[in-house]
């Protein structure tokens, strides 16, 4: 009887034990649940906290750079009151073909001498030559104020030699002729039939500023294709001129007047507003 008694009380302690062990287990669980409820709410407050520190971020960048480009834009405002009016015209029109073609050595330009289509050149033994397209052009100030233009391409228009007339003015309304010299090394001529992403025949102008702020127009020309046709001989090549080819076409083309602001000596970046506000996404602040 006493063993019985016994037995039951080990069983008794047992179930007891268990039943602890699960309420036990039951509370660790709540706890771990809403220990993990409470991280959870923790990081959510977080990442929101974080998206307004962005917002906000983002609205100062955006604040900042209206500013930035209200700014430019007063200034070259400003700027443009006193800006050039320059324009260069082809005298013959935009297809116009050369007046002449000059060859020599670009470090020499007292070299230069004139050439017929049909002259024949050959490589590697001509490949210090630099050939040019002369063409007639005419430029004009329509602005306020008198302007000074400088060109690495621009030749006084006389028979009596090739002077290369790198800097002129031209005064309120006033015209004045040149020949522009389209033109690159001969080996440059011969790439840029067998690669068109060579560079071709290239000239330009641009305005000079009259201190250290203003407006500055530029200008390019090339020539797209290759004024060279093939020779009789390898390595031969003839003076082709500018015209439509079966092979290698070539013709003329005049980019459109850029105008850039310089501040102090300082150009002023040509931002438009997607170029400030769209790194971020972000559109202009109505």
């Amino acid at each position: 009887m006493f063993s019985v008694e016994i037995e039951t009380w080990v069983a008794l302690g047992a179930a007891v034990a268990t039943a602890l062990s699960a309420l036990f287990i039951g509370w660790q669980a709540w706890e771990t649940r809403r220990s993990a409820e409470s991280s959870n709410k923790a990081a959510t407050a977080s990442e929101a906290a974080l998206e307004v520190a962005n917002a906000s971020l983002e609205l100062n960048r955006r604040q900042a750079g209206q500013s930035a480009f209200m700014v430019a834009e007063a200034t070259r405002a400003r700027l443009e009151t006193n800006a050039p009016a320059v324009s260069m015209e082809f005298v013959d029109g935009e297809n116009c073909q050369p007046s002449a073609f000059i060859i020599g050595k670009q470090s020499d330009p007292e070299s230069f001498e004139s050439r017929e289509p049909g002259h024949v050149f050959q490589l590697p033994q001509d490949a210090e030559l630099w050939l040019y397209a002369l063409f007639d052009v005419k430029f004009h100030n329509d602005g306020p104020l008198p302007v000074t233009i400088w060109s690495g391409s621009t030749i006084i228009p006389t028979y009596d030699g090739f002077p290369w007339d790198t800097t002129f003015r031209l005064d309120k309304g006033e015209s004045l002729v040149r020949f522009l010299a389209v033109g690159t090394s001969l080996v440059g001529w011969t790439e840029s039939r067998d690669d068109k992403a060579k560079p071709r025949g290239e000239a330009g102008w641009l305005t000079e500023l009259s201190g250290d702020s203003g407006v500055r127009l530029t200008q390019a020309i090339h020539i797209d294709g290759t004024l060279l046709g093939n020779g009789q001989r390898e390595g031969d090549f003839s003076l082709r001129g500018l015209g439509p080819d079966a092979n290698w076409p070539s013709h003329l083309v005049k980019d459109q007047a850029k105008r850039t602001y310089w501040l102090g000596g300082q150009e002023i970046p040509a931002l438009a507003p997607d170029d400030v506000f769209g790194a971020a996404g972000l559109g202009v602040m109505q």
